[in-house]
């Protein structure tokens, strides 16, 4: 474990997604990807996630690296403060 408070590793089916929170309406379409599409993008390799975890196994943030069009990588960060 980091002196952060968490880890970095690749989202597993087993994580329980459903208790991530941004704590701001406006983010709401990055927790509904995380606990909708993030595992079925992963399992058909459209996506791959990655999950801040904390030490009582909670997720505290989430980065998606995928592929344009153009082969170019994108990635996006979302980290909510740990609590």
């Amino acid at each position: 474990m980091s002196e952060a408070g968490f880890h970095i590793r690749k989202l597993d089916q087993g994580d329980n997604v459903q208790n991530f929170k941004l704590g701001n309406e406006a983010f709401l379409p990055l927790k509904t990807f995380l606990q909708k599409q993030a595992k079925t993008f992963q399992e058909s390799n459209i996506a791959q996630t990655y999950a801040a975890v904390t030490t009582q196994n909670a997720i505290a943030g989430f980065i998606d690296m995928q592929r344009d069009r153009s082969s170019e990588p994108l990635c996006y960060f979302r980290l909510r403060s740990c609590e």
